[in-house]
């Protein structure tokens, strides 16, 4: 699951995926893994029969994912002109959990939620995304001194005799990128399960009247795990006795503008989780205007891929005058221009949670 949110945004608007990171780690691959790869994304045997080396092959795999990036676009767009109730019969039919889609607070995150859920553009995105994150891992270790590196590789439990027969900087590098793709390995499973130790997404009530922050975030943030890495965070920073508020903290009878802007008036600080969903959301865009307003220290948090640590660039919120000069507002914010965690070089929130939520 914690791919998805950088599945759909490898999609996003039938970008096509033949990006240059993701040819660069397609050309990394042997021979034999890059047919299988082909046959995964439905290229036909006759078409795998008459590539004749391995850059033809590379050629379809990217043809397969351009595909699919052409039937997500077309997929939206019939999602977009779909009821709510009509969108919300499809995702319950495609599987998707029941309390995420009743944390779905418009139209637009059922559609990201539908989209993430449908197999066919989940399978495609997951292998551009997964190249284009080995191809950011890999520029990061690259800007990493040599003793970080070798600490990170036996982090990640690679093998002592391995890493003392690495000469250099960039046999580091490359026995690290081996850690990382070996999905299912023992080291993986050790790094998951202290993980899952550290990332407590349990939701809780409000401790006070006033808390210290606030949190402004879309639930189809990640693929639909907005909401938890939102809750990771609220508990990370409880164990440091700071506490928080979110829109899911609103008890019954109570009316959520009244309570989450009535806190906003006296928070110290407001913790934002920015992605195509948040932005896509008219409640979280009047949010974050509000916390503008206030003048108060912003924390932006990159828990989706597509957030890359700054406000996206053009008329993201709309071509109307009042989106136009909203998106300038956002744009030229100097707010929204510093405090991003982890910051642009680094994983994302989700990619490394046991560090970041401590």
């Amino acid at each position: 699951m914690r791919k998805l949110g950088a599945e759909m945004s490898a999609l996003e608007e039938g970008t096509p995926p033949a990006s240059a990171a993701v040819r660069a780690e397609l050309k990394r691959m042997k021979l034999r893994a890059l047919q299988q790869r082909a046959e995964e994304l439905g290229v036909g045997q006759e078409q795998l029969d008459d590539a004749e080396d391995k850059s033809e092959v590379i050629d379809l795999v990217l043809a397969a994912l351009a595909d699919e990036a052409q039937r997500h676009a077309a997929l939206k767009d019939e999602l977009t002109g779909m009821k709510l109730r009509v969108l919300q019969k499809r995702a319950e039919e495609l599987g998707v959990d029941e309390q995420v889609l009743n944390d779905a607070d418009d139209k637009a995150e059922v559609v990201a939620l539908i989209l993430a859920a449908t197999p066919a553009i989940t399978n495609a995105g997951a292998e551009a995304a997964e190249a284009a994150r080995l191809a950011q891992l890999r520029d990061e270790l690259l800007r990493m001194k040599l003793r970080a590196l070798q600490k990170r590789a036996i982090e990640l439990g690679a093998n002592e005799t391995a890493l003392d027969a690495a000469e250099d900087k960039l046999a580091v590098v490359e026995l690290i990128m081996g850690q990382s793709a070996a999905v299912g390995g023992a080291a993986a499973a050790a790094a998951a399960a202290a993980e899952t130790e550290q990332y407590n997404c349990t939701p809780f009530e409000q401790e006070n009247e006033f808390p210290d922050g606030i949190f402004s975030y879309a639930s189809g943030t990640d693929g639909g795990k907005g909401e938890a890495n939102m809750w990771a965070v609220a508990n990370g920073l409880r164990a440091y006795d700071i506490t928080t508020y979110n829109s899911k903290m609103v008890k019954a009878g109570q009316h959520w503008r009244v309570e989450w802007f009535g806190i906003l008036a006296r928070a110290k600080f407001a913790v934002v989780i920015p992605s195509d969903a948040y932005w896509q959301s008219q409640q979280c865009v009047d949010e974050l205007e509000a916390i503008l307003h206030r003048n108060i220290p912003v924390f932006l948090l990159r828990g989706d891929v597509g957030f890359t640590g700054r406000v996206p660039k053009g008329d993201f919120l709309g071509t109307a005058d009042a989106n136009k000069k909203l998106s300038g507002f956002f744009q030229t914010s100097k707010q929204l221009a510093k405090n991003c965690l982890p910051g642009p070089d680094c994983p994302l929130f989700h990619d490394n949670k046991a560090a970041n939520c401590e």
